[in-house]
């Protein structure tokens, strides 16, 4: 049976979803729970702590991301030869086990502190893959890794777009699955294609 939080939690999380940060009050919340509103905030100070817990696993997930993305284990030629280490599986439990929570922080945080996270990934993104690219320009000097600065906002503009769409309500977790598998796949030869040494590639195929 569901503690009085994790009832609370629960029907946050639903109004949320269909009305947005902004079209949900405390009130609202607790009426859903069919509970009182002075227990309500006995558990959250207000709404903003409220959606905040929500959505932390989805934004702690998203940090480890971040903070593994240039690790050394990813800088790594293999990377073209293998989606996993391009953080496949990371991105998939966003898309499956959080999804309704990625939901509500890229498509439904309005008037949130969360409000400007779409920009900030973005942001992000950008600044850690001129760093990447750097990091194996350094560990491998004959790549190609001097892209412009347009290519690599259009790239993770592109990617956040398709991030966007597996959270469809439409698809099923198989159809997640089988959509993500298929970009890293793509994505990860368009990579190899545009920065690798063509001379070692040719090496490798003839060998």
């Amino acid at each position: 049976m569901a503690t009085t939080k994790e009832l609370i939690l629960s029907c946050a999380r639903e109004l949320f979803l269909e009305h947005g940060y902004e079209g949900v009050s405390m009130r609202m919340i607790a009426t859903r729970c069919n509970i009182s509103l002075g227990l309500t905030y006995h558990y959250f100070v207000g709404k903003e702590a409220l959606f905040s817990d929500i959505i932390r696993p989805v934004v702690q997930t998203l940090d480890y991301i971040f903070m593994q993305h240039n690790s050394p284990e990813h800088c790594n030629e293999a990377i073209f030869e293998d989606i996993e280490l391009g953080q496949y599986r990371e991105f998939l439990l966003l898309v499956t086990k959080y999804r309704r929570e990625l939901r509500l922080l890229l498509l439904y945080a309005k008037g949130s502190p969360y409000e400007g996270y779409e920009q900030e990934f973005i942001k992000q993104n950008n600044v850690l893959g001129r760093a990447y690219l750097n990091m194996l320009k350094e560990k491998y000097p004959t790549m190609r890794t001097n892209l412009s600065d347009r290519i690599l906002q259009i790239t993770v503009e592109n990617w956040l777009h398709v991030l966007k769409g597996l959270l469809s309500e439409e698809l099923d977790d198989s159809e997640r699955e089988q959509i993500l598998r298929e970009y890293f796949t793509f994505t990860t030869g368009g990579w190899k294609r545009l920065i690798a040494d063509p001379s070692i590639e040719k090496e490798k195929a003839e060998g």
